[in-house]
């Protein structure tokens, strides 16, 4: 099938947080791995009609690396990146969970928040 083809187009999922992001709130994210991953980018955006003013998180998890990258964008310029987890937890064909959340508030990173359950 095309959808399990890394050649074939990405599918980006595009959806809404109802009521949007509050401070201390817990983002959970589940899927399964591609059979050849090559990486996967979670992006939270504010402003849809200006996505590079402010990026309240972004994920980057590349398995060519086997590192898992947090990040985020305020008033147009980026944060410093947090890179610290224990071992790499994403395996081809298995089921992940991914849980997050931010204390402070969106634009607030904790890297002790960050949780990646297998």
């Amino acid at each position: 099938m095309a959808d399990n083809d890394n050649t074939s187009p990405v599918k980006p999922f595009v959806g809404q947080i109802k009521g949007g992001l509050k401070p201390s709130m817990k983002m959970t994210i589940m899927g399964i791995v591609h059979s050849k991953p090559d990486r996967f980018v979670l992006t939270l955006i504010s402003n849809p009609s200006e996505p590079e003013t402010d990026i309240g998180l972004e994920v980057t998890v590349s398995f060519r690396e086997r590192s898992v990258v947090r990040n985020a964008k305020v008033s147009g310029k980026w944060g410093k990146e947090e890179k610290n987890i224990p071992y790499f937890p994403f395996t081809p064909m298995q089921h992940f969970k991914y849980a997050d959340q931010a204390p402070g508030g969106a634009s607030s990173r904790n890297p002790s928040s960050l949780r990646l359950i297998k």
